[in-house]
């Protein structure tokens, strides 16, 4: 069995903890302030003292990390690479994405810019067709004009 020492009404454990030292030991915890029944200021700040230090204590402890395996870090590089392959082959498909959407694009815009000349063509030759048309217009009303000139002499 472990070694239990009491100090006062709390009680310390060792190893082990027989049942009255256990009720007593979270008893104190609970109810530390019943456990200490007297308001002796010394015992207070001692109490505080010792809280303090214990709870620094078990702070300052740092938990070691075991070192990993060969395999283990042979596995996670070996993601990290299928990792790195997939990134890679996400970033060439992006790329050749892009260069099709911007081949795509200047074929458009090639597109667009033939057939705003051909629109400009086509407006060109109305203009000129509707001046012409105007021209034999004139020249149709001009010579109407001239024969009813004539039939009414």
């Amino acid at each position: 069995m472990g070694q239990t020492r009491w100090f006062g009404r709390v009680c310390v454990e060792g190893p082990g903890l027989d049942s009255r030292c256990r009720r007593s030991y979270y008893f104190f915890h609970l109810f530390g302030r019943t456990v200490l029944r007297r308001d002796n200021e010394m015992l207070k700040t001692i109490f505080v003292i010792l809280l303090t230090t214990l709870s620094a204590s078990v702070l300052g402890q740092t938990s070691t990390t075991p070192q990993p395996t060969l395999e283990e870090v042979q596995q996670w590089a070996r993601y990290a690479r299928e990792q790195l392959k997939d990134a890679e082959l996400k970033a060439q498909a992006a790329e050749k994405n892009d260069k099709l959407a911007k081949k795509r694009f200047e074929e458009a815009k090639a597109q667009a810019d033939q057939s705003a000349k051909e629109l400009e063509n086509a407006q060109a030759q109305l203009t000129k067709a509707k001046e012409r048309h105007d021209r034999a217009y004139q020249e149709l009303k001009r010579t109407h004009d001239a024969l009813e000139a004539r039939k009414q002499q």
